[in-house]
């Protein structure tokens, strides 16, 4: 990924729309993945790492087109984005009970098989 994303920066501005697969460059360790645009704020964009599961906010310069040999349609997503039915939160916030509440779940099943029901299925989770 990182030999046909890394290369010189686009000679045009490259401007994906919200749904776009992609590579992105992932802000803690300057490597490349494939990712999805989920948003797009002010000129940033937030993206979904498709084969780790975490997200990003990341500048237009940080994004290139993904090569046709590594879409979803031949290589599938290795993280699959779900929520848990019935539960309804805010937006995150920094020291919020949400946030402990993540940390309790992560600590209970951390390297646990995890079996989940699918409740409901919608476009895109």
């Amino acid at each position: 990924l990182a030999a046909i994303c890394s290369g010189p920066p686009l000679a045009t501005a490259f401007e994906p729309k919200v749904g776009a697969v992609l590579c992105a460059r992932f802000t803690q360790d300057d490597c490349w993945y494939r990712a999805k645009v989920l948003k797009r704020d002010k000129g940033d964009y937030t993206v979904f790492f498709l084969d780790y599961g975490n997200t990003d906010v990341l500048a237009p310069s940080r994004l290139r087109p993904l090569d046709p040999s590594l879409a979803t349609s031949v290589i599938s997503p290795q993280a699959v984005e779900c929520r848990l039915a019935y539960l309804i939160v805010e937006e995150p916030n920094p020291g919020s009970d949400g946030e402990d509440a993540a940390v309790a779940l992560g600590t209970a099943a951390w390297g646990k098989p995890v079996v989940a029901r699918v409740e409901d299925r919608q476009a895109g989770v």
